[in-house]
């Protein structure tokens, strides 16, 4: 896992975001790259990129909605896909160790699925009023 080799990728492709899933998932943009090595799960099932996809495009619609009505907050985000993809990987890794917590070795997607909306809110707490 070779962060410069990804970031030369990316420069190379000009204008996106790629995030390499790995031991530690590698996300660069051509200007820098992030790591996020969080424990998940030994166990690995197909759909699990399916996830991972899914939940980074619900955080990057998240964050565009939010930076048209409110700005970037100060946060000088040209394009929010980096943060997505950290917080979608993140979320991923959170559900997966929760799932495998419960169901060990037998663990499905559909169990990681199920673990996403706690995984959220442990990464995340609702604010209460």
């Amino acid at each position: 896992e070779d962060p410069e080799q990804l970031l030369s990728l990316v420069k190379w492709i000009g204008g996106i975001t790629i995030l390499k899933k790995g031991k530690s998932d590698l996300i660069s943009d051509g200007t820098t790259v992030c790591s996020v090595s969080t424990f998940g799960s030994p166990r690995r099932c197909g759909g699990q990129g399916d996830i991972l996809s899914g939940s980074i495009a619900v955080f990057l619609s998240w964050a565009r909605q939010r930076i048209a009505s409110e700005g970037d907050l100060g946060l000088q985000l040209k394009d929010p896909s980096m943060l997505a993809c950290v917080a979608g990987s993140a979320l991923l890794r959170k559900a997966a160790s929760v799932a495998f917590e419960n169901k060990k070795r037998a663990t499905l997607t559909s169990d990681i699925i199920e673990c996403l909306g706690k995984s959220l809110e442990d990464i995340c707490p609702i604010p209460t009023v």
